[in-house]
Parts: structure tokens; sequence; C-alpha cells
């Protein structure tokens, strides 16, 4: 199967993505293609960071990128045709060796998930997908990442929303509110609804991280010195 790597950024995260595509340098091995996307806004700023993605595609701005961000990865399937995609943030560092198979068994994703009562209240993800797909799902799956999912995943989730609300997929994923979207547990719940033989599935506890494959960081929180040298002393074990 081929397995491509999809990274969807904008300017204000360019500073995490060149750790991102370091680490992705350093570690990864396996994956045919390394795709990144940006939205037209941010394009002038690759060079401001000295950024030469493998492979770069630039989507349409959209007023509020968060959705913007979002409906990209809903798509990916038109960036890629790749059995497998592979999705990284640009705060996403892997910490050591990885492979397409280290997230596959049996040449099926793995798909983590916690019950949403072991969590925080995360009310809104969980009502969007429910307005979505119409089923409240009781899992949170956006518990690992990268995250995996099959190429014929993200089509067959859109005719299956416009199936169901009669009108076009876009539309409707734009009407919910931005804390009610969250891409990877629409897709992952979808999955896990219609389509739960395609995939592994793994319960793990709120508390369980995976930080030896690859490092979460939050962007929104800043790069901060701390974590800078942090990811610094990572890629540089790992050299």
């Amino acid at each position: 199967m081929t397995c491509d790597i999809l990274i969807r950024s904008y300017y204000r995260d360019f500073r995490w993505l060149k750790y991102c595509l370091a680490s992705l340098d350093l570690f990864a091995r396996g994956f045919s293609r390394r795709i990144v996307v940006v939205p037209e806004s941010s394009v002038d700023w690759l060079s401001v960071y000295d950024l030469r993605p493998q492979e770069l595609r630039v989507c349409p701005n959209v007023r509020n990128d968060y959705v913007g961000q979002q409906l990209t990865k809903l798509y990916a399937d038109e960036l890629s045709d790749a059995d497998l995609i592979y999705h990284f943030d640009s705060d996403c560092v892997v910490a050591g060796p990885l492979s397409p198979e280290d997230l596959c068994e049996d040449g099926k994703p793995v798909l983590w998930m916690t019950p949403f009562e072991e969590l925080s209240p995360i009310s809104g993800r969980r009502q969007g997908v429910k307005r979505l797909l119409g089923v409240d799902v009781p899992f949170d799956f956006m518990r690992r990442l990268p995250i995996v999912f099959p190429n014929w995943l993200y089509p067959a989730l859109r005719r299956h929303v416009e199936e169901l609300h009669g009108r076009d997929f876009r539309t409707t994923v734009c009407e919910l509110a931005p804390e009610e979207l969250s891409e990877f547990n629409t897709l992952a719940a979808f999955a896990y609804l219609h389509h739960r033989d395609s995939f592994r599935w793994r319960i793990v506890r709120a508390s369980e991280t995976d930080a030896a494959r690859c490092r979460v960081y939050w962007s929104r929180g800043g790069l901060t010195p701390s974590i800078e040298q942090e990811i610094t002393a990572l890629l540089g074990s790992g050299a």
C-alpha cells in the first residue's frame, strides 16, 4: 500500500512546522510523499521561515482558518491518491523511528479512543459529531497523532452526510460552530459506526500518552524557549 503524510499548516504555525519537518527527515521512513498544505495568504511566509516542503499544495483562504484547516483534512483524498493518509499537525514532533506499519495491524489502521466520561467536558466536539452523523458516539478519537485513514473513507463520509442532511457536505459542516467541528473525531466516528471491521480499535485511558513515538505540543500556547530546547535536544539525540 502507498502511504502519504499530510500536514495542513499556516503562517502562525511555521516555527512549529519547521521542527515537525525536521523530525520527519530524521525519523520517518517508508512514506511515499510528504504533502504540506497552506492557504494562499500563508505562501509568502514560507521563505521567511526558510521552509521548503517536499510537496506544497495551496488551498483557498477561509475567513476562519480553524474551520478552513479542518475542511482541508476532510477533503484529504483530493490532495493525495495514496491508499493511506497519515495526518500530522504542525506542532507534532516525531520522537523516534516511524514507519507506516507502526500505525497499522494486519494492514488495518489502528484508531485510539477514550470514553468521553473519562475526559474533562468536551461537549462541543461530541455534539458536532452527533449533528453531522445523527448518532451520539461516546468516544473521543483524538487520542493519538499521527492519525491514519484510508483514502476511501473521506468521500464515503461526505456522501453519507449529504444523504443524511440532503445538502452539500461543505455547507453542512460550515453550519457548525467552530468549537463543534472536529475533523478527526468525525472521520473516526463514521468509521466506527459504518466500517468498524476495516480498522483496529484500541481503548486508552485519558492519562495515557504516546510521547515515545510522537510528541504533540499545543501551538496556541506558543513555542517557548524551554519547549524549543526540549525539541532541539530530541532532534539532536536522533541525529
